[in-house]
């Protein structure tokens, strides 16, 4: 490792060794005790060697005597890379400023980043009125706990408050207070129909069941009842499932135009300064007349503040209009798969359908009406006070 070191410092160079065929030179060199490294013979007859700077007055005095030839293939070591940086006193120049720009831009706060509330406007004004900001110097900010505590104050939603430094950037981890949950005051209630069916089964938590299984009811009739028999009043609550019909009319296009896309797209490239679009890529003539195009904006920002420009990107893709003709059986699916739609936006997810028959269909005018009777298991139980 010392032996490393010291060739990097002192430096190395690596010669090639030409009229030496029986190499003398690198006897007598190992005679006196130099260190001959990356000894390499080649076809030629010529051999190279690595020897560290140290050596190269006594190894060059070697090569003379012998009448030896040389060329210095490579240097290498911190010697050499100094002697570089001397004839190239700008770049010497600019790295040092670097160094010195990087390290006074690190001492200034260039971002300001808040965790765990969606609301940030509330602690930027905080934060402004302290003097703190983008751009702010870290000498000037005051003491990170004393700043956490007036965060503290000034959002009493907020159970804990942390702010620490990460590089140029300031994080502010807001842990919001959990509040209990308002308790709701009930009143006494009775559980009615909101569909007319037939009673299926009831799950009944509180309240007295006022129906039993294959009863027909109708919208408003009383399934559960509030009002006990001792005549206290309770929150009847549950759920009553009975079978509920549905007579759904649906008509469909037998024929309907598509655009197919055929493939074949360009893009193109406008720089947007305001309201005015500048073509940076994208010359080329229209693909075809019918096209479609997906424009995307993306909205460039420095230190928070947006840009007055944007770069919008358009893909153009070539579509061919094209007619497909349905036949009856996928129109009768697609019937059933809506009707099956439009009962579950009217009675909720959990509705299981029983039984389904299409009752009629008829073609007219270039469209197929179908009218499909369907029932299904529902949840006909809807809440209401006592009056």
């Amino acid at each position: 490792m010392r032996d490393q070191l010291q060739d990097y410092f002192c430096g190395k160079i690596r010669l090639k060794i030409r009229n030496d065929p029986t190499k003398k030179v690198v006897q007598e060199a190992i005679r006196q005790g130099m260190l001959v490294a990356q000894l390499q013979e080649m076809e030629d007859g010529t051999y190279s060697l690595a020897i560290s700077m140290s050596s190269w007055k006594s190894l060059r005095g070697i090569l003379r005597s012998n009448h030896a030839k040389f060329h210095v293939e490579m240097r290498y070591g911190f010697i050499f890379w100094w002697k570089k940086i001397i004839r190239r006193p700008f770049l010497l120049v600019g790295f040092i400023v670097f160094v010195i720009g990087l390290s006074v831009a690190s001492q200034f706060v260039w971002k300001i980043e808040v965790q765990g509330l969606p609301e940030t406007k509330t602690v930027t004004d905080i934060l402004n009125k302290m003097g703190i900001s983008s751009g702010s110097w870290w000498y000037h900010v005051v003491d990170q706990e004393a700043l956490s505590l007036a965060l503290l104050d000034a959002i009493p939603e907020a159970s804990y408050i942390g702010v620490r430094r990460q590089g140029t950037v300031m994080i502010i981890h807001i842990v919001q207070r959990v509040m209990p949950d308002k308790v709701i005051q009930e009143v006494p209630q009775d559980i009615v129909a909101k569909a007319q069916g037939v009673i299926a089964y009831a799950l009944v938590r509180s309240g007295q069941v006022n129906v039993y299984r294959g009863q027909y009811v109708v919208k408003g009739q009383v399934l559960v009842k509030g009002q006990l028999e001792d005549g206290r009043r309770v929150v009847a609550k549950g759920q009553v499932f009975a079978y509920v019909w549905y007579l759904s009319t649906i008509s469909l296009p037998v024929r309907q135009r598509i655009d197919l896309v055929t493939g074949k797209k360009t893009q193109q490239y406008d720089l947007a300064i305001g309201e005015i679009p500048i073509r940076l890529w994208g010359f080329s003539k229209p693909i075809a007349s019918n096209q479609e195009i997906d424009e995307q904006e993306k909205v460039f920002s420095f230190l928070g503040h947006v840009l007055p420009f944007a770069l919008l990107q358009k893909t153009i893709v070539e579509v061919k209009p094209t007619v497909i003709t349905y036949d009856t059986a996928h129109l009768l699916t697609t019937a059933r798969r809506l009707t099956n739609e439009n009962i579950r936006e009217i009675a909720g997810n959990e509705v299981k359908f029983v039984k389904q028959k299409v009752l009629q269909t008829k073609l007219l005018h270039g469209k197929l009406y179908v009218r499909i009777w369907s029932e299904v298991l529902e949840d006909v139980s809807l809440p209401r006070p006592i009056s």
